[in-house]
């Protein structure tokens, strides 16, 4: 492992959530670490059309703020990495301008997980 980035085991600050990570001698690809580092329950983005998905909406932009279940029915690509989730949730929930709306789309993956 790259000491010089990411720091031995005895000076990892959250040595017991990171255990596996940090007690590693393996060189990690980039994509891994930051995988592993955002703490984020998703192991990759291979949704695929009628996933049964949770999403998580802020209240910077919803009345509600919270996980909602849903299931995924059209699938967008932004870029390489990412892609717009096009979700069909269980209830209607409403923006903080507008009316009740029953369809979202995620585009940030730690806002979605699969159920």
């Amino acid at each position: 492992m790259n000491e010089s980035l990411l720091g031995s085991a005895r000076q990892c600050p959250e040595r017991l959530r990171h255990k596996v990570f940090c007690e590693t001698s393996e060189v990690l690809k980039t994509s891994e670490v930051f995988r592993f580092l955002s703490n984020h329950p998703m192991a990759s983005n291979n949704f695929t059309v009628g996933d049964r998905v949770k999403i998580f909406l802020d209240s910077q932009y919803w009345q509600s703020e919270g996980w909602f279940e849903g299931t995924i029915i059209r699938i967008d690509p932004y870029s390489e990495h990412r892609s717009f989730y096009w979700v069909e949730l269980d209830v209607e929930v409403q923006p903080l301008r507008g009316g009740k709306t029953g369809t979202v789309s995620v585009l940030n993956p730690k806002n979605i997980v699969r159920l």
